[in-house]
């Protein structure tokens, strides 16, 4: 039969040092594996945060776009187009470049969110370039009604499907919030 009384001090401090290490092992892994989890939940939670700041700078973008637009259809004088025409071009190429950069990293849910943003930025973007096409036909004869309500007339067009782009982008980043707020929860 087992009896520790008959074991030698020795041997007892040492089942003592042993049963300890095993206790020390145990809070140890305990404590790994938890800080492993939080570094996980805290990667998570950046990366929504990226994807929320990226789909806030989308949103930017239509923004511009969309009161760029509204400021050459105003004025769409030479010289407001050669100060316009640029800003246009380059939140243009942000956006896009923008859509492809949260495409890269988007999962399941988040890529229907941007195919949907995409099919009404494809649908506002040609009406935007209807909008200069016009505006540079129209140029210096501001002066005629005519001319300005048919510049007005199209800028209205593009502003409809800018306010779909908004719609969504909108959509978009209160999932984006939704989700960041989730992580964070999960993390407290």
């Amino acid at each position: 039969m087992f009896k520790l009384a008959n074991w030698k001090i020795l041997y007892k401090l040492l089942l003592l040092v042993g049963a300890m290490s095993l206790v020390i092992v145990a809070v140890a892994g305990t404590g790994l594996f938890s800080l492993d989890d939080a570094i996980s939940t805290t990667r998570t939670v950046a990366d929504d945060g990226k994807s929320a700041l990226l789909g806030a700078r989308i949103n930017q973008n239509i923004l511009i776009l969309s009161r760029s637009e509204f400021h050459l259809a105003s004025d769409p004088s030479p010289a407001s187009q050669q100060q316009i025409v640029p800003v246009i071009e380059d939140n243009k190429k942000q956006l896009l470049e923008r859509l492809q950069q949260a495409r890269s990293d988007a999962d399941e849910i988040e890529a229907k969110k941007l195919d949907v943003i995409e099919a009404k930025v494809n649908d506002y973007l040609p009406r935007l370039e209807a909008t200069i096409a016009m505006a540079k036909d129209i140029g210096d004869e501001v002066a005629m009604d005519e001319a300005q309500k048919k510049l007005a007339a199209t800028a209205l067009q593009s502003r409809e499907a800018a306010e779909e782009v908004f719609a969504e982008i909108k959509d978009y980043n209160q999932f984006q919030s939704e989700k960041s707020d989730a992580e964070a929860q999960y993390a407290a």
